[in-house]
Order: C-alpha cells, then sequence, then structure tokens
C-alpha cells in the first residue's frame, strides 16, 4: 500500500489511537444514518428510511459490518473502543424500539403488534439483508432489494 509503520505513527502515538480513530469514524458515518426523515411523521416511515439507509452504508462499505459484529475491535484496541462500539450498536436497537413504541402509540402498529418483540424481526431482516447478498436470491424468487423487503416488513406491521 506504500504505507509504512513510521507514517502511521507520525500521526498516531500508539495502535489504541489508530482504533479509537477507527471507531470515531464508525460513529460519524452511523449517525448520519439516523437522521431522522424530515417530510415523514409517520414512525414506520421513520423507522423504514433509518433502516434502508444503514443498509445502503453497510453495503456501500463492507467493513463497517464486520466491526460491529466481530470481537476483533475489543481485542485490537482499548476497552473505551470495544465500549463505544457496544454503545453503536444499543443505540441502533433503541432507535429502532423508539420508533416502533411511536408507531404504537399513534396506532398504525397492527393488533396485537408489540414493539419489544417487532425489534428483533425488523433487527433481523436488516441482518438478513446484509449478510445474505444474493445467496436469498437462490432460495426465493425476490431480488435482495431492501425498498422492497422493508415495505413487506411494513405492511405486516401496519394497522390495515
Amino acid at each position: 500500500m506504500g504505507l509504512s509503520e513510521c507514517t502511521i505513527f507520525r500521526h498516531f502515538t500508539d495502535k489504541d489511537d489508530i482504533v479509537l480513530e477507527a471507531v470515531k469514524r464508525l460513529e460519524a458515518m452511523l449517525v448520519q444514518t439516523t437522521a431522522p426523515v424530515e417530510e415523514a411523521d409517520d414512525p414506520l416511515e421513520q423507522l423504514g428510511g433509518f433502516i434502508q439507509r444503514r443498509v445502503a452504508l453497510i453495503r456501500e462499505r463492507p467493513e463497517i459490518f464486520k466491526v460491529l459484529f466481530s470481537d476483533d475491535l475489543a481485542k485490537a484496541g482499548p476497552e473505551e473502543a470495544a465500549t463505544r462500539v457496544r454503545q453503536l450498536k444499543h443505540d441502533s436497537m433503541t432507535t429502532v424500539l423508539s420508533l416502533l413504541c411511536q408507531a404504537k402509540e399513534q396506532g398504525v402498529l397492527a393488533e396485537g403488534a408489540d414493539p419489544d418483540e417487532l425489534v428483533y424481526v425488523v433487527h433481523g431482516t436488516a441482518l438478513a439483508i446484509v449478510f445474505s447478498g444474493g445467496d436469498l436470491e437462490q432460495v426465493t424468487s425476490a431480488s435482495v432489494d431492501p425498498e422492497q423487503i422493508w415495505e413487506a416488513l411494513e405492511a405486516l406491521m401496519r394497522k390495515s
């Protein structure tokens, strides 16, 4: 790559500083996907936008996914880095749960739909979209289009 150890350590004092900077950049990228859709008052529309932005980011930058769902960072850097990555995961799940609770309060969730249960369904769907790549296309007739997948999930969750 043309990058020597001396060059890196002109900018960083040690490996921990490198890992912390990587986490800082990860946080900045994920925060951009958390911003609400300004024109959407409907919490399910907000949630759909959030999920689609996250999936697009992870598809564009697959290394993000590896950092979020791996213990490598905890092993490579200081505890602060591992703690911050855990907090990112927690914040994502909290955002999903909050929007689902708002949807329930506004009466737009299907009868009997429980936000505490749906948070796992939404999270699992996002993971399936990211993890599967083209693998699901081999067993289903549906292509992995995050927008269409979200529309199908939203139709199941939304009160008719």
